[in-house]
């Protein structure tokens, strides 16, 4: 039996079929063709748990569906996203009392945090913007050197909260995304940092980075989500390739603040081969660092974009990715390999545990085969 661990408010929109963003007949399918029952838990609950956990219970032979209460599978996918320390040192302990692994447990996704481990690297350093934390000298010093800067949460999600300042004088023009919406503010540069401060609140922090000049398609800056993923060999692979297409005068590419996914065959003309193999490779490389932070990391959507110079930029690293833009741009392979990877990896890692005796085959209910479906 293999478990997956989702959030409360997902599991729940699961379980009555009213989510999106998770293709659960994918999971379903891979279960029904290895034969391996899944159980399907909330973060909160495992939180909660001791040897047990309340969740549901996804039979490959009865293809159905049941609430019961179970212990803690050896193997499970890890779906769900945390941001306190102190919830990841939580689930560690649960991890050693209950004997089991969490795929994909992240310790810490702060993206400031990944800055820094990936400017260790001398050969990355080329493909990272200049980023400080955000501060009112780092906001002076970067608007003295860039026409144009984006702040950005070190925790954000979907293209959130980010901001746009443009203007090196006493005037200045700041762009946000609002309910898909861009918005644009003129003031006077004394009413700059306060404003700032206002739109951020005070609960979060930010970064500072030059906004790029990015390749267009079709009038419209894009970048990449390259999915980099561990499969049933276990090492590093790129299942999926996908372009986000800002919405015009958008400042970012997300499907969430209105931008649109586009098949990666719909601008692999604009990608000249070279870049192309660089942008494969550094997708690749820059897994690989992250794993020796991060070493559970096996599911990531590296977000890579091309200045109008052809320079390749990393613009960011996600750690819960949400495989929909796959679906929205109408590539279904990679949208469905972007499940069964990471699914075979974590079947592998399974059938390991019973050949060292790490659990007993009829007591989870397993009937895995170990059929390839490739």
């Amino acid at each position: 039996m293999l478990g997956i661990v989702f959030s409360a408010k997902k599991l729940k929109k699961i379980v009555n079929g009213k989510e999106t963003q998770e293709n659960m007949e994918f999971y379903y399918r891979l279960a029904e063709f290895y034969q391996v029952d899944l159980f399907m838990y909330d973060l909160q609950g495992l939180l909660r748990s001791t040897d047990k956990v309340k969740g549901y219970f996804y039979s490959s032979d009865q293809k159905s569906l049941e609430l019961k209460e179970d212990r803690i599978p050896p193997i499970n996918l890890f779906r769900a996203v945390f941001y306190k320390k102190k919830t990841h040192f939580r689930l560690k302990q649960i991890e050693s009392r209950a004997n089991c692994t969490f795929i994909n447990l992240i310790g810490e996704r702060n993206k400031w945090h990944i800055y820094s481990i990936l400017r260790r690297k001398k050969y990355l350093l080329p493909f990272l913007p200049q980023t400080m934390e955000f501060s009112q000298a780092a906001l002076e010093r970067f608007l003295t050197t860039y026409s144009e800067v984006v702040i950005k949460p070190v925790n954000g999600a979907f293209g959130s909260r980010i901001l746009v300042v443009k203007g090196r004088k006493r005037k200045k023009q700041v762009k946000y995304t609002e309910r898909k919406k861009v918005r644009t503010v003129n003031m006077l540069d004394k009413d700059l940092y306060p404003f700032l401060l206002h739109r951020m609140g005070t609960t979060r922090s930010y970064l500072i980075q030059p906004y790029l000049s990015l390749q267009e398609y079709n009038g419209s800056k894009y970048d990449l989500r390259v999915s980099v993923q561990k499969g049933r060999a276990g090492r590093w692979e790129i299942t999926g390739i996908v372009a986000r297409v800002a919405r015009e005068n958008g400042i970012v590419t997300n499907v969430a603040q209105g931008g649109a996914a586009v098949s990666y065959f719909e601008v692999k003309g604009l990608i000249q081969p070279e870049i192309m193999e660089g942008i494969k490779e550094l997708s690749l490389s820059i897994a690989r660092e992250i794993e020796q932070d991060q070493p559970m990391a096996a599911d990531l959507g590296v977000d890579l974009a091309i200045d109008k110079k052809d320079r390749i930029w990393l613009i960011e690293v996600n750690f819960c990715d949400e495989r929909y833009a796959y679906r929205e741009s109408g590539d279904l392979k990679m949208w469905c390999n972007s499940y069964r990877y990471p699914f075979e990896y974590a079947l592998n890692l399974y059938q390991k545990s019973l050949e060292k005796g790490g659990a007993d085959l009829d007591d989870q209910g397993e009937k895995s085969r170990g059929i390839n479906p490739s």
